[in-house]
C-alpha cells in the first residue's frame, strides 16, 4: 500500500522526533517531544475523520487530521507568541502565502498532464513552504504561514465556486490537500531551522544569547569598577545605569543592591566573593570601612552646598 506524501512526511519527522534530533526546533515550537509525538499520531488518525459542514453543492467538508489540528496548533503559536508584532507578523504570512498560492493554483493546472514535472498538489505546497519562510522567517511563524496558507487557500476556493454558482465539493485538508498543509508546514519550518542555524552559526550564536553575553560581560565589568559604597550613591548609580545602557541593566544593579549591598546582605557579599568580586579578597571591616568612609564625604559634601545655598 502507497502512503500519501503528507503521512510519510510525518513519519519522518516522528522518528527525528524519537531520537532527540528536532529537540530545538520544539523549544521554538513551545511543544515537547512526547507532546509533538502525540500530535503527530492524533494527525495521522485523524485524517481519517472528516466533518461534513455544507452538504448541499457546492459541498463543504473539513478533515480532522489535516485540517483541525494544524488549525490548532497555529492558533497556539500564535497565542503563546512572546511580542505582538510576532502575533501579526504570523497572520499576515499565513495570509500572504494563502494568497501566492491561491493565484498559483488560478495559472497551474489542477491535476497532472503531460508536461507536468510534479504534481501540482506537491508544487502548490512547496510554493506555500517557500513563501512561508520567505514571509514568517521565523520557525513559529513559518509553520503557521505554511500550514494555515494552504487552509485559508483552500476556503477561498470555496467562497470563489458559492459565489460563483459552481457545484463541486472543497475538503478544508482532505485528500491531497493533506499532503499540502503537512508538506508546506513542515517545509517552511525546515528552511527557517537550516537557514536560521546557518546564520547563527556565522554570527556566533542565537542573538538573544550573543547580546546576553555582552549584557554579562558589561555589567560584570562594571560592577568590579565600582565599590560597595559606589552602588548606594544614587548618582553613580545613575551615571553606571546610563552607561550599561538602560532600564534591563538598571534592574540587574537594584537586584544586585538589595541581595549584596542593603543591611543583611553586605556579610553576603563579603563572605561569598559576590559577582565580579574574588572570594576573600577583602575582609568585612574593611569594605563596611570604605563604604563608612564614602558616606560621610557625601555628607559633608551635602552640608557643604546646603551652606552656600
Amino acid at each position: 500500500m502507497n502512503l500519501p506524501i503528507g503521512m510519510v512526511t510525518l513519519i519522518v519527522v516522528a522518528v527525528l522526533i524519537y531520537f532527540g534530533l528536532a529537540h530545538r526546533v520544539l523549544d521554538r515550537m513551545y511543544m515537547t517531544d512526547r507532546g509533538a509525538l502525540v500530535f503527530i499520531v492524533l494527525m495521522i488518525v485523524g485524517s481519517f475523520f472528516s466533518i461534513t459542514i455544507v452538504r448541499t453543492p457546492p459541498q463543504f467538508l473539513v478533515n480532522v487530521g489535516g485540517a483541525l489540528f494544524p488549525l490548532g496548533l497555529a492558533i497556539y503559536l500564535i497565542w503563546r507568541a512572546d511580542t505582538t508584532v510576532e502575533k501579526i507578523r504570523g497572520v499576515l504570512s499565513a495570509v500572504i502565502t494563502a494568497a501566492v498560492v491561491y493565484v498559483a493554483a488560478r495559472l497551474l493546472p489542477s491535476e497532472p498532464t503531460q508536461n507536468t514535472v510534479i504534481d501540482p498538489t506537491y508544487l502548490f505546497a512547496i510554493v506555500g513552504g517557500l513563501v512561508a519562510y520567505i514571509a514568517g522567517r521565523s520557525r513559529r511563524s513559518a509553520f503557521i504561514a505554511g500550514s494555515m496558507g494552504i487552509l485559508l487557500a483552500d476556503l477561498a476556493h470555496y467562497v470563489e465556486i458559492t459565489v460563483r454558482g459552481i457545484p463541486g465539493r472543497t475538503w478544508l485538508g482532505g485528500a491531497g490537500a493533506f499532503d499540502s498543509v503537512v508538506i508546506a508546514g513542515v517545509l517552511g519550518t525546515f528552511l527557517a531551522e537550516i537557514i536560521g542555524e546557518t546564520r547563527e552559526a556565522i554570527q556566533g550564536g542565537p542573538r538573544d544569547e550573543r547580546e546576553g553575553k555582552v549584557k554579562n560581560v558589561e555589567f560584570t565589568g562594571m560592577l568590579s569598577d565600582m565599590e560597595v559604597g559606589d552602588l548606594a550613591r544614587p548618582d553613580l548609580r545613575r551615571r553606571a545605569v546610563a552607561k550599561a545602557g538602560g532600564s534591563d541593566e538598571l534592574k540587574d544593579i537594584d537586584d544586585y543592591i538589595d541581595e549584596y549591598v542593603d543591611p543583611g546582605g553586605l556579610d553576603s557579599e563579603l563572605t561569598s566573593g559576590g559577582p565580579g568580586r574574588p572570594t576573600g579578597a577583602e575582609t568585612g571591616p574593611v569594605v563596611t570601612a570604605k563604604a563608612d568612609e564614602e558616606r560621610e564625604i557625601i555628607r559633608r559634601a551635602e552640608e557643604e552646598a546646603d551652606r552656600r545655598g
